[in-house]
């Protein structure tokens, strides 16, 4: 039989929900290895709960059966295990029941809760039943939790934790009473059907629901790696092919780029990096790539190119201080290096400042020292960002208020009352020197 099945596979990663896989999860427990455990574990059971002695009407207590019946109950929630561990990983077809599952004293480690409960459960039944019912049913809850833990960990003092068993819970969403309900609808049908129904044909049903539940739980943590922190042998095939597409598109413009510095043609380099859109995963990752590959080999003025499209980038997606780290690269490839516009450079001075980079400051001010004396409202920002610099940081108040003396002009500047207040302040603080 078939262990994995890379069609299957790459199915169920491009499926967006249970809505869109759900005949699939539905088929699961027939085919595969899991109908083979089906009718095995089905034959056991049936053998073990006949070789009984009626206690009551409709149940019977295994006595020379009871072995079997340990066994075979051990051996239904290893394999529950094994497929949710083989789902998560993102494996579509069931997996075997594995040669572990002969090892006792470790498949009968899932049994830990179960048996808890189940005490606890029969200690309170003649004192107190409600509360019973209550553990009962908060166990049904949990138990999806812990036994996806269990699978995905292994470590049973995780799976025992209360913390974890909510961590997996809120990372599932709502979807995670999906599974929950379907342990209480089997639970109830199973009673409705229970006498109605041959003892083979009973626990293959119970086994079927068991493994599709299993199913479900291991494709919800498939669809939440990233949030359970999970590592998956199947990755989204359409991740993968953005992925390639997106190797591809970088090397294709580096070839290009390379091409176009042997020819001494750095404009058409320049064009096509400041009109290119980036890669189809990540613009930035693209950008810093192409960064780091041309600071190399490029020549001064494309590594500026570059290095001014992803500092828009980074500056657009909150990210200052790796704009600064870039800026700071350009300026060591050539010092002649200014962003891409002044909102851009003021954001990054901003940024020195803060971080008290006093030499990386001077530097960005060298770099775009011819405009520095511009009046246009386009660089008022900066020379705004300047005057504070030098009040606050160089304890030059009559050098900050020269600063503001072109920007006190411009009337017309919807900062031009703060330039203003500013001024007046730094002028009634020299006055009282």
């Amino acid at each position: 039989m078939i262990i994995r099945n890379p069609e299957a596979d790459a199915r169920m990663a491009r499926s967006r929900g249970l809505v869109d896989y759900w005949p699939w999860l539905l088929r699961y427990p027939l085919t595969g290895y899991c109908l083979p455990v089906i009718v095995m574990l089905s034959l056991l059971l049936t053998l073990s709960v006949r070789n009984g002695i009626s206690v009551s009407e409709g149940f019977s207590m295994p006595t020379s059966g009871l072995p079997l019946l340990v066994i075979c109950v051990i051996w239904t929630v290893f394999y529950g295990i094994r497929v949710i561990d083989h789902t998560t990983r993102g494996y579509a077809t069931p997996p075997p029941m594995g040669s572990e599952s002969l090892y006792l004293a470790t498949a009968i480690k899932p049994l830990t809760l179960p048996g808890l409960v189940s005490l606890s459960y029969f200690a309170l039944q003649a004192r107190n039943p409600p509360l019973a019912g209550a553990l009962l049913y908060a166990a049904l809850f949990i138990t999806p939790a812990y036994l996806f833990i269990l699978a995905t960990e292994g470590q049973m003092a995780s799976a025992l934790n209360p913390l974890r068993w909510l961590q997996v819970m809120l990372h599932m969403g709502l979807a995670y009473l999906l599974p929950c309900l379907l342990l209480v609808a089997g639970i109830a049908l199973l009673t409705r059907v229970s006498h109605t129904l041959g003892a083979a044909l009973l626990v293959s049903l119970c086994c079927y629901g068991l493994f599709g539940t299993a199913h479900v739980l291991g494709y919800l943590g498939f669809k939440r790696q990233h949030a359970l922190g999970l590592q998956v042998d199947v990755p989204d095939p359409d991740a993968v092919e953005r992925e390639e597409k997106h190797a591809a598109l970088l090397k294709q413009l580096l070839a290009r780029i390379h091409d176009w510095q042997r020819e001494r043609e750095e404009g058409s380099a320049i064009r096509a990096i400041e009109s290119h859109g980036g890669g189809p995963l990540d613009a930035i990752g693209f950008f810093e790539a192409l960064f780091r590959e041309l600071s190399i080999q490029g020549s001064p003025s494309i590594i500026h190119a570059v290095g001014r499209r992803l500092i828009s980038l980074l500056l657009a997606a909150r990210k200052p201080e790796r704009a600064l780290d870039i800026a700071e690269g350009c300026i060591n490839s050539h010092w002649h290096f200014t962003p891409a516009n002044p909102t851009q450079l003021e954001a990054l001075l901003r940024q020195a400042m803060r971080l008290r980079f006093e030499d990386l400051y001077e530097r960005l001010l060298k770099g775009a020292e011819a405009d520095l004396h511009s009046a246009e409202p386009a660089w008022a920002g900066v020379q705004f960002l300047r005057a504070q610099h030098q009040s606050e940081t160089r304890r030059d108040d009559a050098g900050a208020l020269a600063l503001l003396t072109p920007l006190r002009a411009m009337t017309q500047h919807p900062q031009h009352a703060l330039y203003e207040r500013t001024a007046r302040t730094l002028e009634a603080l020299l006055a009282r020197r």
